[in-house]
């Protein structure tokens, strides 16, 4: 990983807006607990790497005491196809 810069919450939020459609109240909460954002280069490896969140909602692509590496997690929810996980998880 590399980092490119420091960043604040108005620019992280402003960049996910320009992404597109997200759930701004659970982005804003979430991110509002950290007092440092940073943007960083990441490899594929990296990427695939990364763990996946741990909640209720995603519990049918991101299983307890399951791999929840990206790609194990995506690989998931491409065998289950098109679902709709909750209200904020639509794939």
């Amino acid at each position: 990983m590399e980092i490119i810069r420091q960043s604040d919450f108005d620019e992280v939020i402003k960049y996910l807006e320009d992404l597109g459609s997200f759930n701004y109240k659970d982005t804003q909460k979430n991110l509002g607990a950290y007092s440092y954002y940073y943007f960083v280069r990441i490899t594929e490896d990296e990427f695939w790497s990364l763990v996946f969140l741990q909640i209720t909602e995603v519990l049918q692509i991101a299983p307890k005491d399951h791999d929840r590496r990206l790609r194990a997690v995506a690989e998931r929810a491409v065998m289950l196809g098109n679902i709709r996980l909750s209200v904020n998880w639509d794939l």
